[in-house]
């Protein structure tokens, strides 16, 4: 689901507390959104691999929900962070 910010990095914790190590966040909103959402996650990922030396993957499936500036303003604006971007516009053509 596409909640808050809040929302999702309390329902990852949560999910962290219960064992899970990988994740995979649904993006392709509206990106300052997205931006946001992806940070907070992130966050409570990383936080949980500085407790428990586990490292947590975070891959965020846009599923071609952004158009190719869309796509861009979102991976300047997580530049840094340690995610993976998945089909982030339609075509091959315009991820270029």
């Amino acid at each position: 689901s596409q909640d808050s910010p809040e929302q999702m990095a309390s329902r990852v914790k949560q999910y962290c507390e219960e064992g899970y190590t990988k994740f995979q966040l649904k993006v392709g909103n509206q990106p300052h959104d997205d931006i946001a959402r992806i940070f907070a996650v992130r966050k409570v990922l990383d936080d949980q691999t500085k407790s428990t030396g586990v490292y947590h993957p975070l891959l965020c499936d846009a599923n071609t929900g952004w158009l190719r500036h869309e796509a861009m303003q979102v991976v300047n604006g997580i530049k840094g962070l340690d995610v993976y971007l998945e089909m982030p516009c339609e075509t091959y053509e315009e991820c270029l």
